[in-house]
């Protein structure tokens, strides 16, 4: 812990700001302006997380109430019954889904509509209403997220799919302008190290824990909004975000399982690994990048059985 601390506290001081060995330190970045506090150890302070989380149907909130802005485009994704394939990006003539929009993914799309919360340059975003902890940081409430932006813009594309109605794919453009749109303006492109990376949980550089299933699905988002509307600045950002993945994946490879985050030490989630797995097969697709498919198989390999 000594040395996690003495990291930290070098991040700290290359920001201009100075904590002790037990004072939190709070980070303002972006216009609202958004705030993380930074502890010098791993903290459990968010009452998100103290208990059971029951969803209201009636506007997918977790009850108590907690509105997390990723249960919207989880919701509207397309049934299919196999794991994780509703998050592919790649829809077929039916859109991924033969059957009818249900009542829950029409909400689902409404709540996207009504929660978009826009950025000064014109873009959108969504935000949680509650305080989060991971690891020694706490994300005060406001925050936004690469997960929630990139499954939202997933249902949008999947809504404009299956309606035809322009208004779904106004808002998917306007919130993958979000996705690139840097920490410090409010957005969730980070360029910590000369990577191109889009954060689940965004903090000024140096910060972030580069949690690696949002990072991968927000590139595939850029690599479909791309060639949905044929912005060259979105095939630009999908490009580097796909070189940074090759580049920092090795990284990621835990003695058992995929780390979930780069700044995890020794921890990992092994159900990720599923996950990661099918993410990296339809980045292959979006690439024609063989090693992106090798990536794929390995960790699919690793699966538990």
């Amino acid at each position: 812990m000594h040395k996690l601390w003495t990291v930290w506290t070098h991040v700290l001081v290359a920001l201009g700001l100075s904590v002790g060995p037990t004072d939190p330190a709070v980070i303002s970045y972006g216009p609202l302006p958004q705030q993380v506090t930074v502890y010098n150890h791993n903290v459990n302070t968010a009452p998100y997380w103290e208990r059971p989380l029951t969803l209201d149907p009636s506007d997918l909130s977790y009850v108590q109430h907690f509105h997390n802005p990723s249960n919207y485009g989880l919701m509207g994704l397309p049934l299919i019954d196999k794991p994780w394939e509703s998050r592919r990006l790649h829809l077929n003539a039916n859109c991924n889904q033969a059957a009818a929009l249900t009542d829950r993914q029409k909400l689902a799309f409404s709540l996207i509509l009504k929660h978009a919360d826009s950025l000064p340059n014109g873009a959108v975003t969504w935000r949680y209403d509650y305080a989060l902890n991971y690891l020694h940081l706490v994300f005060e409430p406001g925050f936004n997220s690469a997960f929630s932006q990139a499954v939202n813009i997933s249902a949008l594309l999947f809504a404009s799919c299956k309606t035809r109605d322009p208004i779904y794919l106004d808002i998917a453009r306007k919130a993958t302008l979000g996705l690139i749109t840097p920490i410090d303006q409010g957005g969730l492109r980070s360029s910590d190290n000369g990577m191109t990376f889009f954060e689940e949980l965004p903090a000024p550089n140096g910060l972030s824990p580069h949690i690696l299933n949002a990072d991968i699905l927000s590139v595939n988002v850029l690599f479909a909004m791309a060639e949905k509307t044929d912005d060259e600045q979105f095939k630009e950002f999908a490009e580097k975000g796909a070189r940074t993945l090759l580049d920092v994946a090795p990284q990621y490879d835990a003695p058992k399982c995929i780390k979930y985050a780069l700044k995890q030490i020794d921890a990992c989630h092994p159900d990720y690994d599923a996950y990661d797995s099918v993410l990296f097969d339809d980045l292959a697709q979006w690439t024609g990048d063989d090693r992106f498919e090798k990536l794929s198989e390995r960790w699919a390999s690793r699966v538990p059985h």
